[in-house]
């Protein structure tokens, strides 16, 4: 069996976007090996503007290759940005909070 973060880093949340789920502060594992958006889920992603943790999908009714970014927490709207500009940096796959 390898080591997890042998594929891996640890990242810390900054900010309020994925709140309730992550918060300010919390530690998340990312799984550096799945880049590629097969499904929807939470990643580490560079967006064009900067590297943020958030929901990503495809956005499939898009005329050009687009990657659809979302936020937990309502008060931060969606946004579509062309896939060619977004890099993956890995799929989120664990959280750590203090107590």
């Amino acid at each position: 069996m390898e080591p997890m973060l042998q594929n891996g880093d640890m990242i810390e949340v900054e900010g309020q976007s994925m709140e309730p789920m992550l918060q300010n502060g919390d530690m998340v594992l990312v799984d550096t090996r799945k880049t590629s958006i097969i499904e929807p889920g939470i990643f580490v992603l560079f967006d064009g503007d900067g590297v943020v943790c958030k929901w990503a999908e495809r956005a499939h009714e898009a005329s050009e290759p687009m990657v659809r970014i979302k936020s937990e927490n309502p008060r931060f709207s969606p946004y579509d940005v062309p896939a060619d500009q977004v890099q993956i940096i890995g799929r989120v796959v664990w959280f750590a909070r203090r107590l």
